[in-house]
């Protein structure tokens, strides 16, 4: 592992975790496939339990003896090519952002970025205090010209906030998304309800995929019911006493 904290190369253990678990978890048995380019259906049986215990992949954070690594260091323009570009008469802070733009891609295209973006006051700015301005903060008078071609001011500024206040952009990004509707800011800022309860699951449900070519056949359900396998082929419906778990195509495991 080459580690970025120590600067050499040494051994890691790398885990990875879930953070949070569904309610109702859903688990797709892969039994379509391409064989020699010849789409084929498996029949494998496979053993599926009736409870599913996930704990030991639940994340628990930051434990005793571990310590976080540092953000790692974003990206900086080549100091050879801001010399070049500022030859040109451009400042640096402008030469930084341009490099950054284009991936340090070379004098000729970051020259082209700064041409297209001569009247951007924001490009002033460092580059560090250019990332750290608030989205939030949107030119007004842009945003009154694009509600001056049909679209709402909501709509102008948010388009203004998608493209870092970039007029050109903005236009694009309003007409290519004529009819999404905008997220409310209420809702952006909403953070999701996460269920306390241990990862414990059962499972409640499975779909069968009768027949053994991938080009047609026909769906059943098996729903658990009040502890009693209920069948579902269309309209029939009856109890089932040996529900096939192990061929079926998609299972259903509810939190207990």
């Amino acid at each position: 592992y080459d580690c970025n904290v120590c600067n050499k190369k040494t051994k890691a253990v790398k885990n990875s975790r879930f953070e949070s678990f569904p309610d109702t978890l859903l688990v797709h048995m892969r039994r379509f496939v391409f064989f020699d380019w010849v789409p084929s259906k498996l029949r494998n049986r496979v053993f599926v339990p009736d409870h599913l215990n996930l704990e030991e992949h639940e994340g628990k954070g930051l434990q005793d003896g571990e310590k976080e690594f540092p953000a790692a260091a974003g990206p900086v323009a080549n100091p050879a090519l801001v010399g070049q570009l500022q030859e040109m008469g451009f400042s640096k802070n402008r030469c930084e952002h341009a490099l950054l733009a284009v991936d340090n891609a070379g004098a000729e295209p970051a020259t082209n970025w700064l041409f297209q973006h001569m009247d951007d006051a924001q490009y002033d700015l460092p580059v560090k205090a250019a990332a750290e301005q608030k989205n939030d903060d949107v030119d007004e008078a842009a945003a009154q010209s694009l509600a001056g071609m049909g679209f709402s001011i909501e709509r102008a500024k948010y388009a203004l906030r998608e493209t870092n206040n970039d007029v050109n952009r903005a236009m694009d990004w309003l007409f290519s998304h004529v009819d999404e509707p905008l997220p409310s800011r209420s809702a952006e800022a909403e953070k999701p309800v996460v269920d306390a309860r241990p990862p414990h699951y059962e499972l409640v449900a499975f779909v069968t995929h009768m027949g053994k070519s991938t080009s047609h056949g026909h769906y059943v359900a098996h729903v658990k019911k009040d502890g009693q396998w209920i069948f579902f082929n269309d309209q029939k419906v009856a109890e089932s006493k040996l529900p096939p778990k192990e061929t079926a195509y998609l299972y259903f495991f509810r939190k207990t």
